[in-house]
């Protein structure tokens, strides 16, 4: 889903298994080229803690934060609707520029 230039991603369902960081990755891949493709600013995602010890979300460049720790508004209100109990969240900045004006 891409709301205020913000894709979020709100399912993740992978159970623990062999293979998964490239199935992962395969995913990651794919959220972030169609974000491209949308012009969104960033990524979060929600992870339950099962996931949380993969490596791949730093391999891609994603880093684990916390709401609270969120400067822009659009993002922290996107990311406080998103997290609930028992996941972490992930983000990654997909724009090096922010837009302030419709596309």
């Amino acid at each position: 889903q891409v709301e205020d230039l913000v894709t979020q991603a709100d399912r993740i369902n992978f159970g623990l298994r062999e293979g998964q960081d490239s199935e992962i990755r395969l995913l990651l891949e794919a959220l972030e080229s169609s974000s491209e493709t949308l012009n969104s600013e960033v990524i979060l995602i929600k992870i339950p803690d099962l996931l949380v010890s993969k490596t791949v979300w730093q391999e891609m460049g994603y880093e684990f934060i916390e709401v609270e720790k969120i400067k822009i508004n659009i993002w922290k209100n996107a990311a406080k609707n998103l997290l609930q109990e028992d996941h972490k969240l992930v983000i990654k900045k997909i724009r090096s520029e922010r837009v302030f004006r419709p596309m």
